[in-house]
């Protein structure tokens, strides 16, 4: 797949919106936070993995939201 986006983006450029953007720092800043947890070395206890889970969900949401909302 990136094969392919870095054909079609060296022949015309992509443009990326602003919801694409939006959508990768709130991936971005969730990676950070769950490579920080797990860089520990322990595991994550419950709370921290509803936490996690939960701020997906938030993010689903928002999108589905913007789309259809």
């Amino acid at each position: 797949m990136l094969g392919v986006l870095g054909v079609a983006a060296a022949i015309r450029p992509l443009t990326v919106g602003g919801v694409a953007m939006e959508t990768l720092l709130w991936l971005t800043v969730l990676t950070v936070f769950m490579v920080a947890a797990l860089w520990s070395g322990r595991r994550l206890s419950r709370p921290e993995g509803a936490l996690f889970l939960l701020s997906e969900v938030a993010r689903w949401v928002l999108g589905l939201l913007r789309i259809f909302g």
